[in-house]
């Protein structure tokens, strides 16, 4: 289980970086003064995002993996010393894409150390090694990079598991299936 949570531990640091972790943009559509004599700043946002599909698994499978979304918020103004100085427009792009990945991040943590528990349970560790390489594929391929190189290492996982390997849950479901002469002599 320390080593499960190592792992999601590991994988939630990788989803929060720009171009391994998701690729999107903002735009900020409306801004305006509130909270008189404080300074607040109301920004309203439009976030386009893709998220990686091996460290935003929940996002995929709700159908959210590529999406749009607006969001509203409240900016905190600096001090100077002089006045209230009010954010760039680039550093609210950037609380905007920020605060949508930390909403993701918050969903997809549970369900990520739920899946690599699995696959340490299952005695099933080489999965690990398919993921990274999903996930690292998606900084130069994109989606289709990351699910593409995915299938293949899992393609080599199965066929190494299959052939050379002589026990594991692989072999012992595949011999099951069909019936191979260790199961075949037990009727």
């Amino acid at each position: 289980m320390v080593i499960a949570l190592g792992i999601t531990g590991f994988f939630s640091l990788l989803s929060i970086l720009p171009s391994l972790g998701y690729v999107g943009e903002a735009y900020i559509s409306k801004q305006s003064y509130g909270l008189e004599g404080a300074g607040w700043l109301k920004v309203i946002a439009n976030c386009n995002m893709t998220y990686n599909p091996f460290l935003y698994s929940f996002t995929w499978l709700g159908g959210r993996g590529v999406s749009s979304d607006s969001l509203i918020f409240w900016s905190k103004p600096t001090w100077t010393g002089t006045g209230i100085a009010w954010r760039s427009q680039e550093d609210l792009k950037d609380e905007a894409i920020i605060r949508t990945i930390l909403g993701q991040l918050l969903v997809n943590i549970p369900f990520n150390f739920v899946l690599i528990l699995l696959i340490g349970l299952t005695g099933m560790q080489d999965l690990y090694l398919c993921l990274i390489v999903g996930i690292i594929s998606f900084l130069f391929g994109g989606t289709i990079g990351a699910l593409a190189s995915f299938f293949a290492g899992l393609s080599l996982v199965v066929f190494i598991r299959l052939r050379l390997v002589k026990e594991g849950i692989l072999v012992k479901v595949s011999n099951f299936l069909f019936e191979t002469e260790e199961y075949s002599t037990k009727e």
